[in-house]
């Protein structure tokens, strides 16, 4: 039964990621500036990440957000317990 999940859900997930990756390569060919670059190539990610873990079926928990006050810059770490290449996406979908 999780093959045929994984099946279905496979070509939702390459399609995905192929149009965020041209839409961030279009990005990198019209955008000149590194700083708004590197910017533009994060919200990317951070846009693109919830909807690649809704196709895999992951559905991230946030137990505790902590957002600093406007202006500042909250100091601390993000662990996550597992080496995988879904913690990356989950990181990214829940952090700016």
């Amino acid at each position: 039964m999780k093959c045929l999940r994984l099946f279905f859900r496979m070509p939702g997930f390459v399609l995905l990621l192929a149009a965020g990756a041209g839409i961030c390569g279009l990005g990198s060919v019209a955008i000149r500036n590194p700083h708004r670059l590197r910017r533009f190539r994060s919200l990317c990610v951070h846009r693109l990440s919830p909807w690649l873990l809704c196709v895999m079926g992951i559905r991230p928990t946030v137990i505790q957000r902590v957002r600093p006050p406007r202006g500042e810059v909250c100091a601390g770490m993000t662990v996550a317990n597992h080496i995988s290449y879904t913690d990356v996406l989950i990181l990214a979908s829940q952090l700016p």
